[in-house]
């Protein structure tokens, strides 16, 4: 969980793959802000029966404001899509707005991908499509940000990723996409 990159080292050309820098099991940072990520059998019932990372806690995201990350990577792999959550604590709101401002250089903001607006949170909730084949929702909630993503390409087999490089966010993925934005902003509540 880098500044420059949300996703860090696990997303490269659209693959999941590699760790990331200071990452350690769940356990081992804030067990409150690992808990606030979407459940395992929640991403189930979204469409993402397995682990592609198991939740973990950072202290090593590279923003000096939110130094504490949680995150975790459910997959499909019949269908080869991902779903992304991560979660940063901010030592304010305004750290916060800041680190979702840093996401615009990699996610640009998409005006026609537009996040749902049971989140309640207007024009600070952003949404990109601008990555594909990662298709985000980002926004602050208090001192809290959050980043949740499709990605369309979930494989690390550069020969499926390519063959799977151009597939788009489909209505039942944005519907997934969706829930799983207004399901981890309750838990940030």
């Amino acid at each position: 969980m880098r500044r420059t990159a949300p996703l860090g080292a696990l997303i490269s050309a659209g693959l999941l793959v590699g760790t990331l820098a200071g990452s350690a099991p769940a356990g081992a940072g804030p067990p409150s802000l690992a808990n606030r990520l979407l459940s395992a059998s929640a991403a189930r019932h979204l469409g993402f029966p397995s682990f592609a990372r198991k939740a973990f806690v950072t202290h090593k995201t590279g923003d000096k404001g939110c130094g504490t990350g949680a995150q975790v990577v459910y997959q499909n792999k019949t269908t080869l899509k991902g779903l992304i959550l991560e979660v940063f604590a901010c030592k304010s709101p305004s750290a916060a707005k800041s680190l979702i401002r840093s996401y615009e250089t990699t996610y640009a903001p998409t005006p026609a991908f537009t996040p749902p607006k049971a989140l309640g949170l207007g024009p600070l909730a952003l949404g990109s499509g601008a990555g594909a084949p990662v298709y985000a929702y980002y926004w602050p909630r208090g001192s809290y940000g959050a980043f949740v993503a499709v990605d369309t390409d979930a494989t690390n087999n550069k020969a499926q990723a390519v063959a799977h490089e151009h597939d788009p966010l489909t209505p039942a993925l944005e519907s997934s996409l969706q829930q799983a934005a207004v399901e981890l902003n309750a838990k940030l509540g």
